[in-house]
């Protein structure tokens, strides 16, 4: 079963991806790998994805059923905001084109927008204002 985790808790699709078999990984998918599992760190493929900056397959796992609103447990926060803190624009825009929520709040009440303003990135600011980004937003200490 292409679903089933190996003794060390990972799925081959997190780990074809991670070892950068790439062509393994499109196989996977073609196979019917689930798009939405989370390894023991409860991350899944589009997490990593994100985090190696791989827009093909952002698109390849989104077109195939992943959850833009995955929220990563470690940081708390959703896979939008990871792309805003890694600063790649590209990745946001598409995030945001395929409806990830712009206005998710998380457990400390920060928003994607909150996050860019925090990261002093004045362009992703824009961006997020500009696709309707909740501007009077507040998060749990009162800061908009």
């Amino acid at each position: 079963d292409i679903n089933t985790e190996d003794i060390h808790g990972e799925y081959p699709l997190i780990t074809a991806f991670c070892y950068d078999h790439l062509d393994l990984f499109k196989y996977l998918i073609s196979r019917g790998a689930n798009c939405h599992i989370k390894n023991k760190e409860e991350n899944t493929p589009l997490v990593y994805a994100i985090q190696m900056k791989s827009l093909p397959i952002i698109k390849l796992l989104i077109e195939n059923g992943a959850n833009i609103n995955h929220l990563i447990k470690s940081s708390y926060i959703t896979v939008l905001m990871e792309a805003i803190g890694l600063g790649e624009m590209d990745i946001v825009k598409y995030l945001v084109e395929c409806n990830a929520n712009i206005n998710f709040k998380n457990e400390f009440g920060n928003t994607p927008l909150t996050y860019a303003i925090s990261t002093n990135n004045d362009q992703m600011v824009k961006y997020l204002i500009d696709s309707g980004a909740d501007v009077n937003n507040r998060n749990n200490q009162g800061q908009t």
